[in-house]
């Protein structure tokens, strides 16, 4: 009898030495870094714009957007390209390890003293072996002002 089981699928990825996770609806594909350029009329937390397929796609800094330091871009960087709504960007971050199918009664609510971001994005905790990974509420990450400035990056 499996009973009411709620299974969540996610991204795994990591900036700053943290494990994180994203819920995988909202990613559409994940790409190599690519030329940033930065555009003075998007908010600071866009690090720079990128042409995708002939479309401008602003690309954010998780951490940075998250409340810690700039990611230092690498070989091992990724933009994992998102839409949330009518809105698509691109979310920098160092490193994306595998997709996760998880038990919703896995996950606590329990945020950790050590993370990185700031608490207010973080959805929930679990582990996955022994990586405790950081499970963060992308709706949170931007207010409705801010989707509206993202989305006028996006052409």
């Amino acid at each position: 009898m499996t009973g009411n089981v709620q299974t969540i699928h996610f991204i795994h990825f990591r900036s700053k030495g943290k494990d994180y996770v994203l819920d995988l609806k909202y990613i559409k594909e994940i790409i190599r870094m690519a030329s940033l350029s930065r555009i003075d009329e998007l908010p600071a937390f866009v690090r720079g714009v990128i042409n995708l397929r002939g479309e401008s796609l602003p690309v954010v800094d998780f951490v940075d957007r998250a409340g810690g330091e700039p990611t230092a871009i690498t070989l091992r960087s990724r933009i994992m390209v998102m839409r949330m709504g009518e809105v698509s960007f691109g979310l920098l971050v160092d490193d994306v390890v595998e997709t996760l199918a998880v038990d919703r009664s896995q996950i606590s609510g329990n945020v950790q003293s050590d993370v990185v971001i700031n608490p207010k994005y973080i959805a929930g905790t679990f582990y996955e072996g022994d990586h405790l990974l950081i499970w963060v509420d992308a709706l949170k990450l931007f207010s409705a002002s801010e989707f509206k400035k993202l989305e006028g990056g996006s052409h």
